[in-house]
């Protein structure tokens, strides 16, 4: 058993209706390994570089079915025939309960992807690294293994670099609040009157002036 750390990099809903119809909507999202991370294949592929994806769907009878349990990963060799050619690429699947599905294609929809995907698979190994980065998969014998679990980290809020490390959410984005709004109204009452005192004054005097010449 190991666990391995993605991010992802791109999202896609999945959802079709008449001769293609699916049972189910899929979530899609394209990954990469985390920073740090390393994986070694029999199969010689460097899995860093593979086309990989991690896709849920809402948990449903036929779809545990589908998976033979919560969730799998499953390796494919690189095709190149006369009909197909696809490099070679890995699949995680997992199902997941509708609440959880909703939040993540809910977050997906505002652009926020999740930037930790922790993959808990079984029959894979650690190599010798002590930080527990690096992994072994005899991708060869085993081209499909199972998931125990999968948890997904997705940002909900971005701080700018210049913000305080206090700031949740920059001040310019804060909407003003109603005691704001009465103190700037308070300020340009204030200002509007005195700018009339200075007007009157100025009329008062350009009469008494003009007295002044007759």
């Amino acid at each position: 058993m190991a666990i391995i750390e993605f991010e992802a990099i791109s999202a896609n809903l999945f959802a079709s209706v008449g001769d293609f119809k699916e049972k189910y909507p899929v979530l899609s999202f394209r990954v990469r390994l985390a920073q740090g991370e390393s994986m070694n294949l029999t199969s010689g592929e460097m899995f860093g570089e593979l086309d990989g994806q991690v896709t849920v769907f809402p948990e449903t009878t036929e779809a545990q079915e589908q998976l033979s349990g919560f969730g799998t990963l499953r390796y494919f060799a690189a095709i190149d025939d006369d009909f197909h050619s696809y490099p070679p690429n890995f699949i995680i699947q997992a199902a997941l309960h509708m609440r959880q599905f909703e939040q993540l294609l809910s977050a997906a929809k505002l652009g926020r992807i999740p930037s930790e995907i922790s993959v808990d698979v079984e029959g894979m190994e650690y190599d010798w690294r002590p930080d527990g980065s690096g992994k072994k998969w005899d991708n060869k014998a085993s081209p499909r293994l199972p998931v125990n679990s999968v948890r997904f980290s997705v940002p909900l809020v971005c701080i700018s670099d210049d913000d305080s490390s206090e700031r949740h959410v920059s001040e310019s984005a804060m909407p003003a609040t109603r005691l704001q709004i009465d103190q700037l109204m308070q300020r340009l009452d204030s200002h509007s009157k005195t700018l009339r005192h200075i007007f009157w004054a100025v009329v008062v005097l350009g009469g008494l002036m003009i007295l002044a010449k007759w």
